[in-house]
């Protein structure tokens, strides 16, 4: 009886350790995020054949978008406008992993190799990235390197040990990760000065040229949403900062690993929950915006010198894609061991999904890939005892990254799928 009641009194203690959701206020958040609409084919798999993919709002609001990216119709019409081809770039989730992305992309651009994206998508650490990638600068690019340079691990976030996350209800805070992100889109000390110059207001400039869409899941509702960070960036300095943020955070909290993260009292769990990357949907939509830019194509005898190379898409995997082994599970049959093990495997199973969803969906056209894939041997350990932020292995990841982007073909071309009537289908050239 007694070693209940010390144990039943050691729960009481803890479970006052309890670190409570991470609040964040933007009161315009509710009106600005929107639900990721569902592609044909999973409209068919939930049953929801009713209403055509092309009539329904959340599938024309993301399309009109895309759109906006292109030339307009009276640009169009007039025969000495270039056509550029706009160019869609899906960045993964992935945390630590998230060096190699910046590494890699980095030195694309240091070797004139990197696409203007003009559409972006970001899930959790990839919906950091992608508001730096996105303004594109070397000041902005610079600070996408220092986000994955912390001189210690407690810069980014608060952890504890493993174990305590029943108590606790996350093995980490993220509180020091807000201050971070508040500091990269402007610090304190410039965020009340108009004149400024801040990251956030590079985003701002970016209306009408480009789309930043950072995803995450509504706990309540279990569906992945997301919001524009170019939308967000045009209200006032403060808020906006305080509403990038938000969606940045709300993107990363992966249940039981980081602290739950709520905007005006609304929970979201990590965008990876759901998705790796902005799957079937934005596949789909760019499929329709293509079919639609055919027709003004046609209707203005617009020429296009390889009608493939139409709204190619790139992914940025932060991390590998095949499962490491892990001999400990032999060793210890714990419900927490086996928990972190399993949800890894299935985040593992999640990535390679979504990416060859991606291809379903947009089975003809440019579908590039990079991932992580080849770290260990290329001299990187990852580190024990629990820990999220490693200096020395975000090091190592960020040099690997830039050494993939040095190779003749750094991206992989992924397949095409035959459809109907094809006699042979060749992958697209690197």
């Amino acid at each position: 009886m007694r070693p209940i009641v010390i144990a039943l009194l050691m729960l009481t203690s803890l479970s006052g350790c309890a670190r409570g959701a991470l609040n964040i206020d933007c009161p315009s958040f509710e009106t600005m995020r929107r639900d990721l609409p569902y592609s044909q084919l999973e409209r068919e798999i939930h049953g929801e054949t009713a209403t055509p993919p092309a009539e329904n709002a959340d599938q024309s609001e993301l399309t009109e978008r895309v759109e906006a990216t292109l030339p307009s119709e009276a640009e169009m019409a007039d025969p000495s406008t270039p056509t550029p081809t706009p160019v869609l770039l899906l960045l993964s989730g992935g945390g630590q992993w998230g060096a190699f992305g910046a590494g890699y992309l980095n030195e694309l651009r240091l070797r004139s190799e990197l696409p203007e994206f003009t559409v972006i998508t970001g899930v959790s650490t990839g919906g950091l990235q992608s508001m730096f990638i996105a303004v594109a600068t070397t000041e902005a690019y610079d600070g996408l390197l220092r986000a994955y340079d912390p001189a210690r691990e407690s810069d980014v976030v608060d952890r504890n040990p493993t174990w305590q996350a029943a108590f606790r209800g996350s093995v980490a805070g993220l509180a020091p990760l807000r201050r971070r992100i508040e500091a990269a889109l402007c610090p304190d000390d410039l965020i009340d000065i108009p004149e400024s110059r801040c990251m956030l207001d590079g985003l701002r400039r970016l209306k009408g040229r480009k789309t930043v869409l950072i995803g995450f899941v509504n706990a309540e509702t279990g569906r992945f949403q997301y919001v524009d960070a170019v939308d967000l960036a045009q209200l006032p300095r403060r808020e906006a900062r305080s509403c990038l943020t938000g969606a940045a955070l709300a993107s990363a909290a992966m249940p039981v690993f980081f602290q739950q993260v709520r905007i005006n009292g609304v929970a979201y769990y990590d965008g990876g929950v759901r998705s790796s990357v902005f799957e079937a949907s934005v596949a789909h939509t760019a499929a329709l915006v293509t079919e639609r830019r055919e027709i003004l194509d046609a209707l203005y005898n617009r020429i296009w010198r390889d009608r493939e190379a139409r709204l190619p898409i790139y992914v940025v995997r932060n991390g590998p894609t095949t499962v490491q082994p892990d001999p400990d599970v032999n060793r210890q049959s714990g419900a927490l061991t086996a928990a972190m093990r399993a949800e890894g495997i299935v985040v593992n199973q999640l990535e390679v999904g979504s990416i060859a969803a991606l291809r379903i969906e947009h089975p003809r056209g440019p579908l590039l890939l990079v991932t992580a894939d080849g770290w260990d041997s290329a001299g990187c350990v990852k580190p024990g005892g629990g820990a999220m932020f490693d200096k020395d292995f975000m090091n190592c990841l960020t040099r690997f990254g830039a050494a993939k982007a040095r190779a003749p073909s750094p991206w992989i071309s992924l397949s095409q799928l035959p459809l109907h009537g094809d006699t042979d289908v060749q992958p697209p050239d690197s």
